[in-house]
């Protein structure tokens, strides 16, 4: 519901990388020449008749009045429902943000290629040339569009539905928002990018090897996220068979300030969780396909599957690591947990200080702060 009530928007850091005037060669907003670097900000909603947004309030009895999935019928782009952009026929930089509840997307723009440059927390060790690029709520991506074999003519952003792995019970909401694509460059656009990102570095996976459950050495822990009661009113999400209460019975893991672990999400539900972290960023490792209901069978209880070791699950495994998606080699802070997959993430528990030196600067890390992962329907407070 504070999802639906709420605006969205989003901010751009920069460094001396990516300075927004034009450095790398990418599309920027010069003055008096045109905006080719932009947001999109991307929700699904549902309207009351007096234009006022609805949300289907659900009954007390299912722990109403929230529900447990929204899925809007109309897209909105920057606020405005099925909105259109004048553009050039030449490159943009369009920074996206999957702002849905729970509306997993694939967005497509037939007729224009799609280069993904960057994640979340920054640039990719390389680009990776797309036709669709599936966002999960929370993601945002960095995209190149080339809007020149379009000249003079009429495309628009697409969504469809994402095949497996991802699994997702959203009902088809297809178009999103349409460009109108000028005969001629009017700005100070251009054509073209020589594909150069600057030197990745801090790459945590060459840095200490594989997962444990592939040989690695590096310790870990196990999320398992599970579904009870589905389509019953004693429906409920849990973590590690711990419910989310906000009081004693609250999900909480101790971390080692510093410390450098695995974690890993075992799905045991049967739909596609987007995992989101605050204030740290990790890498994906990567995913095994595993038997859900052996493990279940034998590490169940009650109220789901508790945590278990992160050797134990080995033995269920049905492939070895399978190798993360291209647009995820960078940093990020949202990844899709899918069913029938335990989803591998690394990441250095260094948080960020709060504290400031008598200049203003910010001082060292400082011990003891809170951090939280959230998923669109759960959350566990570390």
């Amino acid at each position: 519901m504070n999802v639906v009530a709420g605006l969205a928007g989003g901010y751009l850091v920069r460094d001396r990388h990516d300075t927004g005037n034009g450095s790398l060669g990418l599309p920027h907003n010069a003055s008096g020449h045109g905006l080719y670097e932009l947001p999109l900000v991307i929700q699904d909603r549902m309207w009351n008749p007096d234009g006022s947004l609805l949300y289907p309030v659900g009954p007390r009895e299912s722990r109403g009045p929230w529900i447990s999935e929204y899925f809007g019928d109309t897209m909105l782009v920057n606020g405005k429902v099925w909105p259109f952009l004048v553009v050039d026929p030449c490159l943009y930089r369009f920074r996206v943000l999957n702002g849905c509840n729970a509306r997993i997307l694939k967005l497509a723009i037939p007729g224009a290629g799609m280069t993904i440059i960057g994640s979340e927390l920054g640039f990719l060790p390389a680009p990776v040339s797309t036709r669709a690029i599936v966002m999960a709520p929370a993601e945002r991506y960095d995209v190149l569009v080339d809007f020149t074999p379009l000249a003079g003519r009429r495309t628009y952003v697409q969504n469809r539905t994402p095949g497996p792995p991802v699994s997702t019970p959203a009902p088809p909401l297809t178009q999103v928002m349409q460009f109108r694509v000028n005969a001629r460059i009017t700005g100070g656009g251009h054509r073209g990018w020589a594909g150069v990102l600057p030197e990745f570095s801090g790459d945590l996976r060459v840095s200490y090897g594989p997962p444990k459950l592939s040989g690695g050495t590096l310790p870990g822990r196990t999320i398992a996220l599970n579904e009870l009661g589905p389509d019953t009113r004693e429906w409920k999400l849990d973590l590690n068979a711990t419910p989310f209460d906000g009081k004693q019975n609250t999900f909480r893991q101790t971390l080692e300030h510093d410390a450098l672990e695995d974690w890993y999400f075992v799905n045991i539900t049967g739909d596609t969780h987007p995992m989101h972290t605050h204030l740290f960023s990790f890498q994906v490792m990567g995913r095994y396909n595993y038997d859900r209901d052996g493990l279940k069978a034998a590490f169940g209880g009650p109220n789901g599957v508790g945590q278990i070791p992160v050797t134990q699950p080995k033995k269920y495994l049905r492939s070895n690591l399978i190798r993360y998606l291209p647009q995820e080699a960078g940093f990020k802070d949202t990844v899709n947990a899918n069913p029938h997959q335990i989803t591998v993430v690394r990441a250095k528990y260094s948080l960020p200080s709060t504290a400031l030196n008598p200049d203003g600067t910010v001082a060292g890390g400082v011990h003891g702060t809170s951090i939280t992962a959230t998923s669109s329907n759960t959350k566990t407070t570390t």
